[in-house]
């Protein structure tokens, strides 16, 4: 409970977001007002007390252990962030077992994504992807599935890609494998404001 991770953590709490039977993707979008929908859209006015503005804008998105619902979270903040307004690009650096594009209903064919650019196989303009969610939301598939994901990660084309990639995107979400499993959130933290 909320209470319990106040009590025992000094780990701000800044939204809660309930579980989804559905199994829906995305469950905020234009005309729909249900209880979740509406903990998307407290947790996107709340994003400042973690420091997220207009200068510090790349947020990264992990858990403990895989099926938590890191995709999920990314997924339906990132829609909420574009439906403000916000220009939006979403990473999909779980490079092991990615989910990001399919929730975004993404295809997967031809798409040039991030293995490809960290492997220099592809340039970033290359890479970036209109979704059809919303005219403001932008994502870089993971691409085809590399042998190497942890050590691709450590490529300096990963600080030049976040830089590049900055001035053009109001929030840079970025999803990632869970961090009690793997290095690669780790690695990712330092290029993230939150």
């Amino acid at each position: 409970f909320r209470h319990e991770i106040e009590e025992f953590t000094s780990v701000p709490v800044i939204g809660e977001i309930s579980f989804n039977e559905s199994k829906e993707s995305l469950v905020i979008g234009a005309g729909k007002r249900s209880f979740i929908a509406e903990q998307f859209r407290n947790l996107r006015t709340s994003l400042p007390y973690l420091g997220i503005n207009a200068n510090k804008k790349k947020l990264l998105i992990t858990s403990s252990i895989s099926g938590e619902g890191k995709s999920f979270v990314s997924a339906n903040l990132g829609v909420s962030l574009a439906m403000a307004g916000k220009k939006v690009l979403m990473l999909e650096f779980d490079l092991s077992n990615p989910s990001l594009s399919e929730k975004l209903n993404v295809p997967e064919s031809d798409i040039k994504g991030l293995s490809e650019y960290l492997k220099g196989q592809a340039e970033i303009e290359e890479t970036i992807k209109k979704t059809n969610i919303h005219e403001n939301l932008y994502i870089i598939s993971a691409g085809k599935l590399p042998d190497n994901p942890s050590e691709l990660i450590m490529d300096k084309r990963v600080q030049e890609l976040l830089e590049s990639v900055t001035d053009s995107f109001d929030h840079i979400i970025i999803d990632t494998a869970p961090v009690g499993l793997l290095s690669d959130a780790y690695v990712l933290s330092a290029y993230c404001d939150a």
